[in-house]
């Protein structure tokens, strides 16, 4: 089963390379945009002259996230560095690719945004959990000090 699997996906891609190659089917320019960002300028003039295929800027990064484009890169550290598991992996790297597509469009935005809140959650959790871990020791310190004190 995974050697026809993989026949048919290496088949597909030899496919769609034979066809772009040949000039039988050609990369839109929308997606030339994603793959190399200076395409539009030199290439498509009526691509970059629509305000949603724009480089995204920080302002409408805050404008459309708010506080969560503050977790976010916690969260990235947390999916990416700390403790890897299969799902941080594969959300981590979700996070990254269409970080990266949605600095080269405006409208990616739109698809940042749950990944975004994924990894904002998972940074916010972590911080709660360290910060809730570190008040109990602090009151259980405190009780135990207060009871070595009444024995004493």
């Amino acid at each position: 089963m995974r050697l026809a699997s993989s026949f048919t996906v290496v088949g597909f891609m030899l496919l769609f390379l034979f066809l772009t190659v040949s000039g039988t089917t050609k990369i839109s320019g929308r997606v030339m945009v994603l793959i190399d960002p200076t395409h539009a300028k030199n290439n498509s003039p009526l691509v970059q002259s629509v305000a949603e295929h724009s480089p995204s800027t920080w302002a409408s990064y805050f404008l459309h996230m708010h506080v969560l484009v503050i977790f976010a890169p916690v969260g990235f550290y947390y999916t990416l560095v700390h403790k890897i598991t299969h799902g941080k992996l594969f959300l981590g790297m979700y996070g990254v690719f269409i970080a990266y597509f949605s600095c080269v469009m405006n409208r990616l935005q739109i698809v940042l945004a749950p990944a975004v809140c994924a990894l904002s959650a998972i940074a916010v959790s972590q911080i709660i959990r360290k910060t809730t871990k570190s008040i109990r020791l602090a009151i259980i310190g405190k009780k135990q000090e207060k009871i070595e004190s009444q024995n004493k």
